[in-house]
């Protein structure tokens, strides 16, 4: 056989088309995305190091990420090797306040935070959380498995929100991404256009009850609860029906000019009326909770003299999906958390 291929001849015509052909395939394979990696998923780049530019739930130099510090669809972490992993712990601590960050997957708007806060060394700080999927406005909507694991995670996030409850000390910080929903109910949006008025308000009341039960249980222990505010969402098409435009919209070598639909924008007046919806249901709770703090990104992603909000900061992008900050987005919250933190004496 070795001598077989050691005598094949190539002619001329092949010497030259052999090559060509060689980079019409890989120049396809490359461009397309028609070379599927093991997982199954295309080749739209180097994914590993698009995902650290961005650093969606990862804190350099830490255990924290989504695998370590996650439950989805009813998987995750052992809970105990999770509170080891997720929680960083200052050389300089010297038993001060500790802070507990819990919710869903929009607690990763604090990676910057909790990386600078990493950085003094000061602090005792954990990350645990559920992801959740919306839930269908009818729930006959989901499916046996779907609704097996929507229970998992539910139970998974009460039991960290009840735990953490359970665990403050008088001058602890409970701070919650405001998407509860697996523990308190889906928050209502007024965009739900096929749910009446009635039924809005009601859900509306459930959530409310839900939120000062539990700041109830905090107050009680002396301790201080942040609540994180929404934030804008940008709609998101896919590529090709199944790949995310996010993924897209990374540059690669091969990939200088991201696609025009990685930009998107929304009316900031459209935008300000929803969220202050949201924001005027809460503020009533602020006022009665004297230990709860608000702290709302929105102004921070979408400056009052801005016509239209947009999912870029100049050429850096402050989302890496529809609804998930950047890194670089998440750095826009950093410095007026802090301010706030230490305005009104919460952390130093």
């Amino acid at each position: 056989a070795e001598d077989g291929i050691r005598d094949y001849k190539v002619t001329g015509v092949q010497t030259c088309a052999l090559p060509i052909l060689l980079m019409s395939a890989g120049t396809a394979t490359v461009l397309t995305g028609l070379a599927r990696l093991p997982r199954g998923s295309f080749y739209l780049g180097d994914l590993q190091r698009e995902d650290q530019e961005n650093m969606f739930m990862h804190v350099q130099g830490t255990a924290i990420s989504d695998k370590t510090c996650n439950w989805y669809k009813g998987d995750g972490p052992d809970l105990r090797q999770a509170k080891r992993d997720c929680t960083l712990i200052g050389q300089r601590w010297r038993g001060g306040p500790r802070v507990f960050v819990r919710g869903d997957s929009h607690t990763g708007h604090l990676v910057a935070w909790l990386a600078d806060r990493q950085r003094r060394g000061r602090d005792w700080l954990q990350l645990l959380y559920v992801s959740a999927i919306p839930a269908p406005l009818v729930p006959i909507q989901w499916t046996a498995d779907q609704a097996t694991w929507r229970r998992q995670d539910e139970r998974m996030q009460t039991t960290l929100i009840d735990e953490s409850l359970d665990e403050l000390r008088p001058g602890d910080v409970l701070i919650l991404s405001s998407h509860l929903q697996l523990r308190l109910g889906r928050m209502p949006s007024w965009r739900e256009e096929r749910v009446g008025r009635v039924e809005l308000e009601r859900r509306w009341q459930g959530w409310q009850r839900g939120l000062e039960a539990l700041l109830a249980r905090a107050q009680a222990r002396s301790a201080h609860v942040v609540l994180i505010l929404p934030t804008p969402e940008f709609p998101m098409p896919t590529a090709d029906g199944s790949t995310q435009l996010h993924i897209l919209c990374s540059r690669q070598w091969f990939r200088p000019f991201t696609p025009s639909t990685c930009l998107q924008q929304l009316p900031r007046r459209e935008v300000a009326q929803e969220l202050q919806e949201i924001k005027a249901r809460i503020e009533p709770i602020a006022s009665k909770y004297k230990q709860l703090l608000l702290f709302d990104p929105f102004p921070l992603l979408c400056k009052p003299d801005q016509r239209y909000c947009s999912n870029y900061n100049g050429n850096a992008r402050t989302y890496y999906d529809r609804d998930h900050l950047s890194f670089a987005g998440s750095q826009l919250l950093v410095e007026p958390l802090n301010r706030l933190l230490s305005r009104t004496g919460v952390l130093p």
